[in-house]
């Protein structure tokens, strides 16, 4: 398997592009506008801990045009809930919002992430990985593929 990684000591694989969604409560006074990521500052965000993925590159977006304060919650759950309550508009995968966005609970701003978040397997490099773990591999990848 090839390595799609710059990591040292580590080799992987993308299994999918992770869709990301910046969500508010319906009302929310971006909604329906054009959204650009100055357009954020200033403005309650809400996160999950630090250390998550798309919560540091969100952060990192947002450092570069001043400083940035989340109000931070321990799950993805707790962090919608607080979206649907008004409390600020949150970055979250795409998947774990949908039925929320179906439902009209939260609605989706017009921003589009300035980076990509990508689901991957990784493994040590150097390492040729036993039958089962190539099958493993294989299997994630065809998986995601058919639902993608």
């Amino acid at each position: 398997m090839e390595a799609e990684t710059e990591h040292p000591g580590l080799d992987s694989t993308v299994l999918a592009v992770e869709p990301l969604a910046l969500v508010a409560a319906p009302g929310h006074e971006l909604a329906g506008k054009p959204v650009a990521t100055a357009d954020l500052t200033g403005r309650p965000l809400l996160a999950t801990e630090p250390g998550c993925a798309y919560r540091d590159l969100f952060e990192r977006e947002l450092t570069a045009l001043g400083p940035a304060e989340f109000m931070e919650f321990g799950t993805i759950e707790a962090t919608k809930r607080a979206a649907a309550a008004g409390l600020g508009t949150a970055l979250l995968p795409e998947v774990t919002v949908a039925a929320e966005l179906a439902a009209g609970t939260l609605v989706r701003l017009a921003w589009e992430p300035p980076f990509t978040l990508r689901t991957q397997l990784a493994w040590r490099s150097g390492k040729r990985l036993p039958a089962h773990a190539r099958l493993f591999v294989e299997q994630a990848r065809r998986l995601v593929s058919e639902q993608g």
